[in-house]
């Protein structure tokens, strides 16, 4: 199962969003119509908010072939899965967009590009998508790779895209990016795997199954130490997404997200009247009228300070969203940046959540990016017994340390 099932994601793109996205139009729904599949994708993904990028790129067509002469035919690389490379500091685009460090791409068969960038960078990596089309003169790769930040409202690069010996390189066309381009082009992408044990794909550094013992995030910041009993596996160690749950395609799962919001409604969006503070998305849980709350309680977590309540649908909810299937739902989470995700609750489903301040930050330096916001973590038993995996998750959650932002 891929790592944006794990994620629970909206049932659907909402319907309002027009065509389905070729960013991330994974909709593949789960028997219990509980959620769509989502590409980064977060968070992040992902997904969170995209724009269609293949509309308009029709494939080339190739004139003047006959039945007796064809025209030569180049089988396009296969794209599909990890490639990483070394990004060497030096250049004016590197250094400006510090790009400098490993970076792990990750193509999906359904045209979303999941980036796994290194710990310097600061940026949000959501949306990114690419198309690969055969011309007559080469294969080529069309992307808005870092559309949401470095090359936001730039337009899509296109590269001539070859593979060699294994590994794939990638060689200009146009780009109006040049961090873009500085960090396809003039090095080769060699197959990887996210982690030792991870087998998904869009998992980043994730770790896979895990034995007893303590561990630490490699991409989510702040880090995140903890300590797991035997039976639990890492599908997700990105910037903003951390993922936990009990081994076995167990589907019930703990995840820390750096910087939530609230949806828009129905909309694949943020509400633009909350924001990320704490106290307001508190407020905006409690006073919803499709949602049921306990009582807040004040936390402290792994150094962070904030509140815990645990949340599901109020019984006389009737409110349906176009994806939802005549069911009752209402969406609670969204993904700010670096976090990728759009969480909803439906009828018998209930979480627990835990909303802390990351600005009291172990490390924090008040420096944009660096330890401010909301720090989140969820505990989502999907559809089962709340308190059963509270229990089950409360070593871990006893055991997580925050550490450094940076």
């Amino acid at each position: 199962m891929s790592i944006d099932d794990r994620l629970r994601t909206g049932l659907q793109r909402n319907a309002d969003n027009g065509s389905p996205h070729t960013e991330r139009a994974l909709q593949a729904t789960h028997a219990r119509a509980r959620r769509v599949a989502r590409r980064r994708w977060a968070g992040r993904g992902a997904t969170v908010v995209v724009a269609t990028v293949a509309a308009g790129l029709a494939l080339p067509q190739l004139l003047g072939s006959t039945p007796d002469n064809p025209p030569a035919q180049q089988e396009p690389p296969q794209l599909v899965g990890s490639w990483s490379t070394q990004v060497a500091p030096g250049s004016l685009p590197v250094d400006t967009a510090r790009l400098a460090g490993t970076w792990t791409l990750t193509f999906t068969a359904d045209g979303a590009l999941n980036a796994t960038p290194p710990g310097a960078y600061p940026g949000t990596l959501a949306g990114d998508t690419y198309q690969l089309t055969d011309a007559a003169n080469g294969s080529r790769l069309h992307t808005n790779l870092l559309a949401a930040d470095t090359c936001a409202g730039v337009g899509v690069g296109t590269f001539h895209v070859s593979r060699a010996g294994g590994a794939l390189r990638f060689r200009l066309v146009s780009d109006p990016c040049p961090a873009r381009a500085a960090l396809l082009t003039g090095r080769l992408w060699t197959p990887a795997r996210p982690g030792a044990s991870c087998v998904n794909n869009g998992g980043g550094a994730c770790l896979g199954d895990l034995a007893a013992g303590s561990y630490r995030t490699r991409q989510f910041r702040p880090t995140v130490h903890y300590t797991v009993p035997a039976g639990w596996t890492n599908p997700q160690d990105l910037p903003g997404n951390l993922l936990l749950q009990p081994a076995g395609g167990d589907e019930r799962f703990v995840g820390i997200y750096r910087n939530v919001t609230v949806p828009d409604g129905c909309m694949a969006r943020a509400d633009p009247a909350v924001g990320t503070s704490v106290d307001a998305i508190l407020t905006w849980l409690v006073d919803h009228p499709g949602l049921q709350t306990s009582a807040p309680v004040p936390v402290s977590v792994g150094g962070l300070t904030g509140i815990r309540l645990d949340v599901s649908l109020a019984p006389d909810w009737r409110t349906t969203c176009p994806f939802s299937t005549g069911r009752p739902i209402v969406a609670i989470l969204y993904g700010a940046g670096p976090s990728v995700l759009h969480h909803t609750l439906l009828p018998g489903f209930a979480e627990r959540l835990y909303l802390l301040r990351l600005d009291a930050a172990p490390g924090k330096t008040g420096a944009a990016g660096t330890g401010t916001g909301n720090l989140v973590i969820e505990v989502g038993p999907e559809g089962r017994s709340l308190p059963e995996l509270v229990q089950a998750a409360q070593p871990l959650l006893s055991s997580i340390r925050f550490g450094s932002s940076r």
